[in-house]
């Protein structure tokens, strides 16, 4: 059974690129839950770290502002706010950046409309670098 639980963690994808016109490397980071579509990307931009949620092909029940259930790894269950950057996307709230960063596990719990909640669980071999 412990094979199966590490075979199951990902890496995150980790690429870079430079802003043309603001003459910056953007690091980006990815990293697709186990158990459905959903995407966690983390952007480094200008010394600042962004992170958000995406479901591709999905609408999200978080259009301006909504809360998100959020556990990270052996931690209690906790609320984190997300404003909605797309109809399938969210970007969360800065004070829950660091804890998805040094997350070797996490779950999301996301509304939809009219289609009810459902929990992703992401895992990673290993905590994304700082």
């Amino acid at each position: 059974m412990l094979l199966l639980i590490l075979a199951a963690a990902a890496s995150w994808v980790q690429t870079s690129h430079v802003d043309r016109m603001r003459g910056e490397t953007v690091k980006t980071a990815t990293l697709q839950a186990e158990n459905g579509r959903a995407i966690v990307v983390v952007t480094n931009r200008d010394n600042h770290a962004f992170a958000g949620l995406s479901v591709p092909g999905s609408k999200l029940d978080c259009i301006a502002r909504c809360s998100v259930l959020v556990k990270f790894g052996g931690e209690p269950a906790r609320y984190v706010r997300a404003s909605g950057s797309s109809p399938n996307g969210m970007i969360f709230e800065t004070s829950a950046v660091d804890a998805i960063k040094a997350a070797k596990s996490f779950d999301v719990e996301v509304r939809f409309l009219r289609g009810g909640s459902f929990q992703y669980h992401f895992s990673a071999v290993a905590p994304l670098s700082r």
